[in-house]
């Protein structure tokens, strides 16, 4: 029951956090095969096109991934896995 207790208060804290203090977006996806069946281990690239910056992540066993604390931009998403295509999308923004 502490547990639950700590968690809740943590919960509650986080959420009181000022919204107007945040300067970043996100960006969260998944990847599915054309059949609808999702793809985990996928390798995502988010790329600032203005700045050639670069974040990585990873699918998970549900297929999704979150790329959080990206500056607003423009941004270009790769994804990429052995044996499949590799998909970019290109001019996504990210506004505050």
């Amino acid at each position: 029951m502490k547990f639950k207790s700590v968690s809740l208060l943590t919960a509650l804290l986080l959420a009181s956090l000022p919204l107007a203090a945040q300067n970043f977006g996100e960006i969260t996806g998944t990847v599915a095969d054309p059949s609808g069946a999702v793809i985990a281990g996928t390798s995502i690239v988010i790329t600032n096109e203005a700045t050639g910056v670069a974040r990585t992540a990873e699918t998970n066993e549900s297929g999704s991934y979150n790329v959080p604390f990206l500056n607003p931009g423009v941004y270009t998403i790769t994804a990429e896995l052995d044996g499949f295509r590799t998909s970019r999308t290109t001019g996504r923004v990210i506004q505050i």
